[in-house]
């Protein structure tokens, strides 16, 4: 077994052939990599077993992961069944209180519990762009 000096010298020697590849004509070209100085007990990568197995095509991936995974659902794309903290309407008042110059972003959001960033971004239309000013 190694001790904890070994370990370290052997660190020490990866990280040095590491150093002096990446500075290395091989280094610029990204090839012939270091392999790191064996430890005892330590698996390496050549050493592990990979997946060699057949490529199936992707409908079959697609029917297989909706029969695996159909359970789960992803957020809607319809604008109209968001899941954020706002709605439609107060989105649009959100857009005529900034128009009107009255309240500062900072009193906006905070009146809808909301972020500054969230109302500039409905502001400039970043996020909510499918609803009208007036809905």
């Amino acid at each position: 077994m190694w001790s904890h000096t070994d370990h370290l010298l052997a660190l020490v020697y990866d990280k040095l052939a590491e150093h002096n590849w990446m500075i290395s004509a091989d280094g610029a070209k990204r090839i012939r990599r270091p392999k790191p100085l064996p430890r005892p007990g330590v698996v390496s990568d050549d050493e592990t077993k990979h997946y060699r197995g057949k490529a199936i095509p992707m409908d079959q991936m697609a029917a297989k992961v909706a029969r695996e995974y159909g359970h789960l659902h992803a957020v809607p794309d319809e604008p109209q069944e968001r899941r954020g903290k706002l709605t439609a309407d107060q989105v649009v008042a959100i857009r005529s209180l900034s128009a009107a110059g009255q309240f500062t972003r900072e009193e906006i959001a905070l009146s809808y519990e909301v972020s500054p960033s969230t109302i500039g971004r409905i502001v400039r239309r970043e996020t909510w762009s499918d609803i009208p000013d007036s809905a």
